[in-house]
């Protein structure tokens, strides 16, 4: 809950979340502090490491790391600085706490050129050789530009594989229009349940139109099952006479009232454009290379879990890094991130200015994982292109700030709160998550205080979905987002309710729904809702509309399936029904940052599109009813409207 006494300075956050003032700033170090200088390139681990002529090759905390760097004992202040631009290879446990105003800071700039980059591949020697025919390559009719490597060691399939500093894709049927989204089941193959001559069960799949390939014993089928999953099974085996694929037993049920859905990965015959790979037995790979005609070169594969874990640790700093070539496995639940704060109670984490790319985690671990920390800022951050994993994710921790971010083309939720109390999640700019759960910004069960604020949301199929406390007695939810975009192709709506909200503010969006849903849904279960002075395509579940639940002054650009008058539901003070709105100049601000920061959305005060809030009463004692107008420049430059 956030307290009276804090709420001054949570109106504060409301008006201009960005002017928090760190607990981290570098000036409040002590003049007395060490640094430390890491050099992977030409460092040694017997050396000083006080100087960048004496840096270090390891990193204190990287259980490779031998003689000074193993040792020392990093104290309250102390910095250990990477060199910019060099790769280093490896991973690091944060070794120790530092004090209140004085972090103990990993930094990855301001020594060398750019961002120290921490990558998490290792090569690997594979003797390649060309295809010499199509039987010579498992019956794969693009023979002529293929290779046959042969590994020293295992390769995991799912592990990402590069050839220089270009990314490998998996060898996938259908083939799917972009290869970072293995999971877009629109591109799969549908099976009809009404085919007389389908046989589906959770261990078999049986029609005519499957036929023999070679080495279906190196595949795997992705299914989309219940619980709109998608699970990956090995094939264990085709049967020919019954044109029959077997395969380890599905934990999910097929959906029985719709289409199933599924893929075919990692089949030889599927290597079928540049860039593809398959896996095959006895540590072989068919690859078709990147940039055709070239031969392949050295390959690097993901195999360190995660580039900096800080576990349990308190008052510490990592900014300035370039993370990259990370992978944890289905089973591996911390693994395949970032930077992973966990473990008992800490306080006082800040991860600021960090690239975070080309990274995989099978189990959906966030590219940047905090749980069980009161006082964390994520501020200024970078993260794409990293197929099935989240952005940023926070468990069970209090008194978090997430604001300047940049998240796009990853594989599930952008930034998620379970568990979270007083939160802001302020200014960040999302886009491009469309793949299974690719949610842009969910704010799930017990959650309190948690302030949504100038976000850009788009080209995600749900910007935004909350959902309030799983029992009774878990407390009020307490959601305020305000002033946003969230930008959507839903077949529900952008901005969803999954249930039992109490106390939600909903004031100055645009929550525009490009497909066949509305703009914003509502529950049955939804408890003290006030919607107010937003831009909406339509707003569904107002069927179920109770006494506490207010709104007026929005704008709707469609109206959502129940707001109907047989449904007993009218327009409110100030509401008006404008299918003529020029959303075009929103269309256009929408596009893709060139840095870490969003540009342009700082928060203006005193602009509005809209009425003031008159006649509107706003849930008591958090001091929104007094809330001076907050809208943003988006805002101020779409277009007024025309006569009526």
């Amino acid at each position: 809950m956030i307290a009276a006494a804090r709420i001054p300075a949570i109106l504060l956050l409301v008006a201009a979340p960005w002017l928090m003032t760190s607990v981290f700033n570098c000036s409040a170090l002590a003049d007395t502090a060490r640094i430390f200088y890491v050099d992977f390139e030409s460092g040694q681990d017997n050396a000083s490491g006080t100087s960048p002529d004496d840096a270090w090759k390891h990193a204190p905390g990287d259980p490779s790391a031998g003689g000074a760097p193993a040792d020392i004992q990093l104290a309250a202040g102390d910095i250990v600085q990477f060199r910019g631009g060099i790769r280093y290879y490896g991973s690091i446990n944060i070794p120790a706490s530092g004090g209140e105003g004085s972090p103990i800071v990993y930094r990855g700039t301001g020594w060398g050129n750019g961002r120290a980059i921490i990558d998490g591949s290792l090569p690997r020697s594979v003797n390649w050789r060309k295809c010499r025919d199509e039987t010579d390559c498992f019956g794969n009719p693009h023979w002529p530009q293929l290779y046959l490597g042969q590994a020293k060691n295992e390769i995991d399939p799912f592990a990402p594989l590069f050839l220089g500093p270009e990314p490998l894709w998996l060898a996938q049927e259908p083939n799917q229009p972009k290869p970072l989204r293995y999971d877009d089941i629109e591109h799969y193959y549908k099976v009809e349940h009404t085919d007389p001559e389908l046989r589906l069960t959770q261990e078999f799949v049986s029609a005519p139109w499957l036929k023999p390939a070679a080495s279906w014993n190196s595949a795997y089928l992705a299914w989309w099952v219940k619980n709109n999953a998608i699970e990956i099974v090995p094939v264990e085996g085709f049967d020919a006479a019954t044109h029959t694929i077997h395969f380890r037993r599905l934990k999910n049920k097929h959906y029985t009232d719709r289409p199933t859905r599924f893929s075919i990965l990692n089949r030889p015959v599927d290597v079928d454009r540049p860039g593809e790979y398959a896996v095959l037995p006895s540590k072989q790979l068919l690859l078709w290379p990147p940039i055709d005609s070239a031969a392949p070169g050295e390959v690097s594969i993901a195999t360190q879990g995660s580039a900096i874990q800080s576990k349990s640790k308190s008052n510490v700093t990592i900014e300035g890094f370039e993370i990259t070539r990370f992978y944890g496995s289905k089973e591996a639940r911390w693994s395949g991130a970032g930077i992973v704060a966990n473990g008992n109670p800490a306080k006082n984490l800040r991860i600021k200015n960090n690239l975070i790319y080309r990274i995989k985690s099978m189990a959906g671990t966030g590219l940047i994982e905090v749980h069980n920390v009161t006082g964390a800022e994520i501020v200024g951050n970078r993260l794409d292109n990293s197929p099935f994993s989240s952005g940023i994710r926070f468990g069970k921790s209090r008194d978090v700030r997430i604001a300047e971010n940049s998240i796009s083309r990853i594989g599930r939720t952008g930034i998620r709160l379970i568990r979270v109390h007083d939160a802001v999640i302020g200014q960040n700019i999302l886009h491009d998550i469309n793949s299974i759960h690719g949610n842009g910004i969910s704010v799930y069960l017990e959650n309190t205080g948690i302030f949504v604020l100038d976000n850009v949301v788009y080209n995600t199929h749900r910007p935004f979905t909350f959902h309030g406390p799983r029992k009774p007695g878990q407390g009020e939810a307490r959601v305020y987002a305000i002033n946003n975009v969230f930008v959507g192709d839903s077949g529900t709506a952008v901005a969803a309710s999954w249930g039992t909200m109490t106390r939600l503010v909903f004031m100055n969006n645009i929550a525009l729904n490009t497909g066949k849903g509305a703009g914003l849904f509502s529950s049955k279960s939804d408890k003290q809702i006030t919607v107010v002075n937003n831009i909406l395509s339509g707003w569904a579940g107002v069927k179920d509309m109770k006494p506490t639940w207010q709104s007026g002054y929005n704008t709707y650009l469609d109206l959502g399936w129940d707001q109907k008058v047989k449904y007993d539901w009218r327009l409110a003070d100030g509401e008006l029904i404008d299918l003529r709105f020029n959303l075009e100049p929103l269309v256009k601000l929408l596009s893709p940052p060139s840095a870490g920061k969003p540009p342009s959305l700082e928060i203006r005060q005193g602009a509005s599109i809209g009425p003031h809030l008159k006649g509107i009463s706003l849930p008591a004692n958090t001091g929104l009813e007094n809330l001076p107008a907050i809208v943003g420049p988006i805002w101020g430059r779409l277009p007024k409207r025309g006569p009526s």
